[in-house]
Parts: C-alpha cells; sequence; structure tokens
C-alpha cells in the first residue's frame, strides 16, 4: 500500500495499550466503504473487554474520496501525550500518524 514505505518501522503485529472505538460502520466490512479503503493498522479484540467489531476491527485506514480524489486519513490510536511526546519508546503512534499526515499531504 501507499504507506508502506513510511511504515517500515512499525512491526506487523504489536501490543498496544490505549482506548479503542468501536465505530458504527466497520469500514473493512462495509459494502459501500471496504473496496475505496486501506486499513494499515488492526486491533486484536481477543486481546481486550468492550470489542465491538470483530475479527476485523480497523484502528487506521486511509482513501481517496470525490471528484478532487481527496486524501483522507484516520487513526483511532493515541489518546494520550505520550504517544506524541517523545517519552514512548516505541513511537510506533506517532510513526503512523507521520505516514497519515504524509499521504494527505501527497507526499506519496
Amino acid at each position: 500500500h501507499k504507506l508502506s514505505g513510511f511504515l517500515s518501522s512499525v512491526p506487523a503485529e504489536f501490543e498496544h495499550e490505549d482506548e479503542f472505538f468501536n465505530f458504527t460502520k466497520n469500514v473493512a466490512t462495509d459494502k459501500a466503504l471496504k473496496d475505496e479503503v486501506t486499513v494499515i493498522a488492526w486491533a486484536d479484540e481477543s486481546t481486550y473487554e468492550g470489542g465491538l467489531m470483530g475479527e476485523q476491527h480497523p484502528l487506521a485506514w486511509y482513501r481517496e474520496m470525490g471528484d478532487n480524489k481527496a486524501r483522507i486519513f484516520y487513526t483511532g490510536l493515541g489518546h494520550f501525550s505520550h504517544f506524541y511526546n517523545g517519552t514512548d519508546p516505541k513511537q510506533y503512534v506517532a510513526t503512523i500518524l507521520e505516514a497519515g499526515l504524509r499521504y494527505c499531504c501527497g507526499y506519496c
């Protein structure tokens, strides 16, 4: 996918403590959206309580929308300041956010 070069330091699987949202629509499974959205991060709902999205619980994704192909990025990760203030030793959330911003700005 378009962000893979910017996400090379983020492992395919990693542990992450955060506040995960359950969405009304699941972009990964919704018939109208699933072919238009590229999911780059998922939650494993077997590792926490309260998940209602099932096996495909998207946490970060991107897409283009409209005639002008507006670039849209979403992440539900990073509800706490340590993900952004340099004290998180892994920096995975900051890396995912930076990749999304680069995508929206047209750098990939």
